[in-house]
């Protein structure tokens, strides 16, 4: 999955790599669940689990476990 859209601007492109390092903890490339939480539970204190896991399949497009930044850009330009 490219993270290359052609409607979405490269500085936007940009933010969201910024954005996507801050909720990269352990900054090893992807968001896992634990680092999902924390994001979400600064967007929305009061998603929490069922919602929260049914939330992080949805963007987790490969099913892999974690979200990868093609994923994290595809979710965030919605």
């Amino acid at each position: 999955m490219s993270i290359h859209r052609s409607n979405v601007p490269p500085e936007r492109i940009e933010d969201l790599r910024e954005e996507f390092a801050a909720v990269d903890g352990d900054q090893d490339g992807s968001i896992d669940y634990a680092e999902f939480s924390v994001l979400m539970d600064s967007l929305d204190p009061n998603m929490k689990g069922t919602v929260l896991r049914i939330g992080f399949g949805e963007i987790d497009t490969d099913h892999d476990g974690r979200i990868s930044l093609a994923e994290f850009v595809a979710w965030r330009i919605q």
